[in-house]
C-alpha cells in the first residue's frame, strides 16, 4: 500500500497533459480558407490550314548491283598476260582486255581444220568433175542408143519383107541390148557420183563447224569484259593455269546500281493508290563520314516474291545517271526520300499536337481546350497529316503537359517574349497565377 501513491503520481501527471492539449486544441482560433485560384498553363499553338499535301517519305536501303555477272574461263590453257583492270575493284571498260590464255593450241587447231576443210572442198570439185564427165558419157550412150533401135526397127521391116537373114536382125538387136546396158551402167555410176558428192557437201559442213568452233575457242582464249563495271573477287593471275568454266573475277555493271527498299505495308498500299509505283522519281542519299552524296533514282521495279515471315514489299530504284568512276558500291546503307501520295483536305502539323493517337486539342474563344476526334492519315518527317473535326483558323495545342485535357485553362505564349528571353518553358504555369 506504501508504494501505490509512487506508481499513480506519472499517471495523473500523463492524463493532465493529454487534458491540456486537448484543450489548446479545441480553443485555437480558426483562419478562414478561400477556394484555390484556377491554374493557367503556358501554351503554344499551331493554326490550323486544311488543304492537299504530298508528305515525303523517309525510307531507308541498301545498294544492291542491277547486273552482275560471274565470270568464268571458257577454254582451259595458261593465262600468259593480264589486264591493268584485274585488280580488287579496278574500274574496267567494255571490251577492255582481262586475261589471256595461251593460244597456240588454239591457233594450231584452227590452221588443223582450215586445211582439212581445204581438202575436203577440192575432193568436192574432184567429185563434181566426174559427175560432169559422167553426164557426157550418158548422154552419148542414150543417143547411140536411139540410133540403134531405129536400126532393128528397119531391119525388122526388111526381115518381114525378106530382105535380109534373121542373123543380121539378131546381131542388130544384140547390139541394142548391149546399148541399154551401158546406158543403165552410166546411169547408175552418174547416181553413186550424186550420192558421194552430198557425203563430201555434209562432210565439209561438218567441218566448216569444225573452223567456227576452233575460231571461237581462239577468241576465248581472250577474255574481255563484256560491259563497263568494276571487277571484285579476283581468283586469277599470270602463270596459273585455268581449267574451262574455272572462275576468274565478278563483274558488276557500274550504270546499274539500284537501291533495295522496303516499305511497309501500309506505305506500299498508299502509293498504289496514288499516281502509282512504277516509273516515281526518289532521291538516294549516301552519307559517307561528315558529307553526303545525293544521287537521283527511279523505281522500276517490285520484288518477285513478299516474305511473308517479313511483312511489307521490296521495290527496287535504278541509278541511271552515275558517273563512271563513281565511288557508290553494292552494300552502302542509304537514305531514300519518295514523294508520298497526295492527301485532300488535311491539316498538317507538329506531332507534339496528337494525344492518344486520335485526338488534338484546340483553344476555344474561352481560351479553354477542347478535344476534337482526328485521324492519322500520313507522317511527313516530324510533321502530321491529320483528318477529322478541324477548321480552318483553329489553334490546336501543340504543347505538352500532363493535365491536358477538355476544359484546362491555358493562355497564348508571348513569341516575342519567348524569343527576348530565349526559353519559355512548355507547359509552365503562368506567372503569380498558380494556386
Amino acid at each position: 500500500m506504501r508504494r501505490l501513491p509512487r506508481l499513480l503520481l506519472p499517471l495523473l501527471i500523463l492524463a493532465a497533459g493529454i487534458a491540456g492539449f486537448a484543450l489548446l486544441v479545441q480553443t485555437r482560433p480558426q483562419v478562414p480558407q478561400g477556394e484555390p485560384e484556377e491554374r493557367v498553363w503556358t501554351v503554344a499553338v499551331a493554326p490550323v490550314s486544311l488543304g492537299p499535301a504530298q508528305p515525303q517519305l523517309q525510307l531507308y536501303g541498301e545498294i544492291v548491283a542491277g547486273r552482275e555477272v560471274e565470270l568464268r574461263a571458257l577454254v582451259a590453257g595458261e593465262i600468259v598476260d593480264v589486264g591493268t583492270a584485274l585488280r580488287e575493284g579496278a574500274p574496267v571498260a567494255a571490251g577492255e582486255l582481262i586475261l589471256q590464255i595461251d593460244p597456240f593450241e588454239y591457233e594450231a587447231a584452227l590452221e588443223e581444220r582450215r586445211a582439212q576443210l581445204k581438202e575436203a572442198r577440192a575432193g568436192l570439185a574432184q567429185l563434181q568433175a566426174q559427175r560432169e564427165a559422167q553426164e557426157a558419157t550418158l548422154r552419148r550412150e542414150r543417143q547411140q542408143y536411139v540410133l540403134l533401135e531405129r536400126d532393128v526397127t528397119r531391119q525388122r521391116q526388111l526381115k518381114r519383107s525378106g530382105s535380109i537373114a534373121q542373123k543380121t536382125l539378131d546381131t542388130a538387136e544384140l547390139e541394142l541390148t548391149r546399148a541399154g546396158q551401158r546406158v543403165n551402167v552410166a546411169e547408175s555410176t552418174l547416181a553413186g557420183d550424186a550420192a558421194r558428192i552430198e557425203q563430201q557437201e555434209a562432210a565439209i559442213a561438218r567441218m566448216e563447224v569444225g573452223v567456227r568452233r576452233a575460231e571461237r575457242d581462239l577468241d576465248n582464249a581472250r577474255l574481255a569484259a563484256p560491259f563497263a563495271g568494276f571487277l571484285t573477287d579476283i581468283a586469277a593471275q599470270e602463270g596459273k593455269r585455268v581449267g574451262v568454266n574455272d572462275r576468274i573475277a565478278n563483274l558488276i555493271d557500274s550504270d546499274w546500281l539500284e537501291a533495295r527498299i522496303s516499305l511497309s505495308d501500309d506505305q506500299f498500299g498508299r502509293l498504289l493508290g496514288g499516281a502509282g509505283l512504277i516509273g516515281r522519281r526518289a532521291e538516294v542519299i549516301w552519307h559517307a563520314g561528315a558529307g553526303e552524296r545525293r544521287f537521283d533514282a527511279v523505281v522500276e521495279r517490285q520484288a518477285g516474291r513478299i516474305d511473308a515471315a517479313v511483312g511489307g514489299v521490296t521495290i527496287f530504284a535504278r541509278l541511271p545517271d552515275l558517273a563512271p568512276d563513281t565511288p557508290l558500291r553494292p552494300g552502302a546503307f542509304v537514305e531514300v526520300r519518295m514523294p508520298d501520295r497526295q492527301f485532300e483536305n488535311v491539316a498538317v502539323l507538329p506531332e507534339a499536337a496528337l494525344f492518344e493517337g486520335d485526338r488534338v486539342y484546340v483553344i476555344g474563344d474561352d481560351d479553354r481546350l477542347q478535344a476534337r476526334a482526328v485521324e492519322l492519315v500520313a507522317r511527313d518527317g516530324t510533321d502530321l497529316l491529320l483528318r477529322g473535326a478541324l477548321q480552318d483558323g483553329d489553334r490546336v495545342l501543340v504543347t505538352r503537359f500532363a493535365t491536358a485535357g477538355p476544359g484546362v485553362k491555358v493562355r497564348l505564349r508571348d513569341t516575342a517574349e519567348d524569343d527576348a528571353t530565349g526559353s519559355g518553358a512548355a507547359g509552365s504555369p503562368a506567372q503569380g497565377e498558380a494556386g
